[in-house]
């Protein structure tokens, strides 16, 4: 009731994982509305290299999802095949759908090797929480993957772990 009354907001997947893929997204909007009069009808994430161990929390998720799976797996799968699975029942939904590759492909644009990123799916349903709640546009869409730049064994790593994450 006191959370209502103050219109307090609890908002899920605020931690390391998820937030440089909202705030990055965040940023572009509004960099290329505000000071280029444009709007963005895509921002594609590439991660690169990371540090570090998983939080708590964010193996918590891990857990929880895989229970799902386990336990509820139609749902749990749909659930995360949703996009826009966080919005509420009143807020805009976009008209694409969540774009996942287990394969490796190129970014041609840039040459890098890319892979399904294991927190695409997550950090994609964040994004577009965001999006909706800040307005972005029916025409916005978010996509993340896994970048090996143009190395040489980034093709061998990037097939490697398609093949984890089909496992």
């Amino acid at each position: 009731a006191a959370a209502k009354q103050s219109k307090a907001i609890i908002v899920p997947f605020c931690g390391y994982d998820s937030a440089p893929s909202d705030l990055g997204a965040f940023f572009v909007v509004s960099h290329l509305k505000d000071k280029l009069g444009k709007k963005v009808g895509k921002v594609k994430c590439l991660v690169g290299p990371m540090e570090g161990a998983a939080s708590g929390g964010t193996l918590q998720t891990i857990v929880t999802i895989i229970s799902g799976v386990i336990t509820r797996p139609v749902e749990t799968l749909r659930s995360m095949a949703d996009p826009y699975y966080l919005l509420g029942p009143d807020e805009e939904r976009g008209r694409d759908r969540l774009t996942v590759t287990a394969l490796p492909s190129i970014d041609f644009r840039g040459g890098a090797t890319t892979c399904l990123s294991p927190l695409g799916i997550a950090n994609t349903q964040v994004v577009r929480r965001s999006a909706a709640g800040l307005g972005y546009g029916p025409e916005f869409s978010y996509d993340e993957v896994m970048s090996f730049g143009r190395s040489v064994f980034g093709p061998v790593i990037a097939a490697l772990l398609s093949v984890v994450w089909m496992a």
